[in-house]
């Protein structure tokens, strides 16, 4: 168990929040369905809590088609507003993948939801925002791969950067049997453990 995760519990009114939606899976053929409901309901729920800013954690649609695209931008801003009161970062999972063009990111690029992948600071914690939309950060982009370990080392002595937060839509491991979900190369997922785990013995801080 880690101490910075609670279970059940409130953070204290103090403490600065932001919030993470992955897998909304959101259709346009069907906008009332169980995918678009769950949806509206979550980003309202987002909105409520006033993080300091969201991150769409990949499938926001499910099919990478722009009219999808352009309906999945309208329930973001009906439902947060246009523009929203924080910002929102838009990462690319395996559905952003457009099946139609040989597998690129072309329609959500074209949608203009945001870069493939990014990094800010906020309150001391640099956050890393990676493309796995392959099923793996080396086939996604393998520049990331270069510049994550960059940042990390960078992180290391900054005194600027007291943690260091990695968001991708696969995870390097899948708690489930299935392992359906996790980073394809486990090779990768072994070595981004391995260089987080590195970054917080040397540095003392968190990843």
């Amino acid at each position: 168990k880690d101490p910075l995760v609670l279970e059940n519990a409130r953070l204290d009114p103090g403490r600065w929040r932001f919030a993470v939606l992955s897998d909304t899976h959101l259709v346009s053929t069907d906008p009332e369905g169980i995918e678009t409901q769950l949806t509206r309901r979550a980003l309202r729920q987002i909105r409520a809590e006033r993080p300091a800013f969201a991150v769409v954690a990949g499938d926001l649609v499910d099919v990478a088609q722009p009219g999808e695209f352009e309906f999945a931008k309208r329930v973001l801003a009906e439902e947060l507003g246009s523009p929203p009161p924080f910002p929102v970062h838009v990462v690319p999972g395996n559905h952003e993948r457009d099946p139609q063009s040989t597998g690129t990111l072309d329609n959500f690029r074209a949608a203009g939801l945001g870069p493939t992948r990014t990094t800010f600071d906020h309150r001391g914690v640099r956050f890393v925002l990676l493309d796995s939309s392959t099923g793996r950060l080396r086939t996604a982009d393998f520049s990331q791969l270069v510049d994550l370990e960059r940042l990390l080392e960078e992180a290391v002595d900054d005194p600027a950067v007291e943690q260091v937060v990695l968001i991708a839509h696969h995870p390097v491991d899948d708690p489930l049997p299935t392992k359906n979900s996790q980073l394809g190369d486990r090779l990768e997922a072994a070595l981004i453990e391995r260089w987080l785990t590195e970054f917080q013995e040397r540095s003392g801080k968190r990843a």
